[in-house]
């Protein structure tokens, strides 16, 4: 019985420790905002490709290896998840 109360009173102090990583590793996972002329052609010829009309008005790489792209075509908003290749892996109304 002594051996369950241990582990129950581990427990906050596990909780904790685990608040702390995640506070810690958070920040590391930023996004970087990249100017439109410094987007590799491939990402810039698969947003044009969808888009033709289209307006970039936010770029950045995210930490997760995509860019993240912002289009504006005509009244329509739309992110785009683009592969330094130009593979889209995602394209939403934003």
């Amino acid at each position: 019985m002594v051996r369950g109360n241990i582990a129950l009173m581990n427990i906050p102090r596990s909780l904790a420790l685990l608040a702390t990583l995640i506070v810690a590793i958070a920040p590391c996972r930023a996004d970087k905002d990249v100017a439109v002329n410094q987007l590799p052609r491939p990402v810039l010829k698969a947003v044009l490709a969808r888009y033709p009309a289209g307006h970039i008005y936010k770029a950045e790489w995210d930490s997760e290896g995509f860019y993240e792209i912002k289009v504006q075509q005509g009244f329509s908003h739309h992110l785009l998840h683009v592969g330094r290749k130009g593979k889209v892996f995602k394209d939403e109304p934003d």
